[in-house]
């Protein structure tokens, strides 16, 4: 007797294990899976479904392997595409894959033209309130929605993670990435040590002139690769760019100016020349006395780089330290 009750805690503790792993068995939840620990914006995971909190604050359910996707935001189809997906239309774009409707411009997007489309799946960005206006009525029609934040660089290592599990290509996804992942590592060991530059990020269109913080994608690859941003106010939550103010970047005096221009770039250069180079405060600075004044490929630095990030922050160290 007292040798079965010795054997009764022992019993109750296999019984409770074996309850717990057929009720597993039995689910076809489980959690977000990753190489690691994954983005923390996937909440959860099913066999058709990923559970998100999206950059809105919302926790949405989106499916898994759609068919019908639109993507209203140039530089996200790109991604979408590299990580196996599909679309059926987009907003204008050089680089818009065959077969896919061009909507045109992004200010020219109406709602009817959306709807009728009858889209699975929406991809849209939450930097502009006019693609956040369409959340309401997406719901209304039971449109799922993801909406996209994408400043630095691991929001793209992260939105590429979450869209190669819609898309049932994390296998296929998972090693390019870590190719990616290794070469950018590569470059960042590569200049560990060296005197760390001054950096100005400017950003000018053919109308005016801003100046990029740490938070900005160019701006948080400086940061990657040791470079100090002097710009570091950021006025509002969220905000890539403030003011240009000629008397703090001159106070500030960096080793060396980037510029990223947006539209005809002999326009930005043009205001550039006019607002800027006969001010005596900008002949002044350093970076402009050694000739270290460079105008950025837009390609790398105005649209998301995507998988060409190891190229963009190659190029970058080149410009930061020279005798690289």
């Amino acid at each position: 007797m007292k040798k079965t009750l010795r054997s009764l805690p022992r019993l109750l503790f296999l019984l409770v294990i074996l309850c717990i792993v057929l009720a597993g068995c039995g689910s076809n939840n489980k959690p977000a899976q990753s190489g690691t620990i994954g983005p923390e914006f996937i909440k959860n995971e099913t066999e058709s479904t990923i559970t998100i909190t999206d950059p809105l604050g919302n926790e949405v359910t989106l499916p898994k392997n759609p068919q019908r996707v639109v993507s209203l935001y140039a530089s996200y189809l790109d991604l979408w595409y590299e990580a196996g997906g599909k679309a059926i239309a987009s907003v204008s774009s050089a680089s818009l894959p065959e077969g896919v409707e061009d909507l045109g411009s992004m200010s020219q997007i109406s709602p009817e033209k959306i709807l009728a489309l009858k889209p699975d799946l929406m991809i849209l960005t939450s930097s502009m309130e006019s693609q956040v206006a369409l959340k309401d009525i997406l719901e209304e029609n039971k449109i799922p929605y993801l909406f996209v934040k994408y400043d630095l660089y691991q929001d793209y290592i992260d939105n590429l993670e979450l869209m190669s599990r819609l898309n049932g290509t994390q296998e296929q996804v998972d090693p390019k990435v870590k190719e990616i992942e290794d070469k950018i590592n590569a470059t960042i060991d590569g200049v560990k040590g060296k005197t760390a530059p001054k950096v100005l990020i400017m950003f000018t269109t053919s109308k005016a002139i801003s100046c990029e913080v740490s938070k900005g994608t160019t701006g948080n690859m400086v940061e990657l690769l040791g470079g100090t941003n002097i710009v570091k106010d950021i006025p509002v939550e969220g905000e890539t760019r403030v003011d240009f103010s000629m008397e703090s970047i001159a106070a500030g005096d960096p080793d060396m100016i980037l510029i990223k221009t947006m539209g005809d770039v002999e326009a930005c250069k043009a205001l550039v020349k006019k607002e800027l180079e006969s001010n005596e405060a900008w002949a002044a600075m350093r970076a402009v006395k050694e000739g270290k004044v460079y105008y950025l490929d837009k390609e790398l630095f105005l649209n998301k780089p995507n998988e060409r990030f190891p190229e963009a922050f190659e190029t970058l160290a080149g410009y930061l330290y020279p005798d690289k």
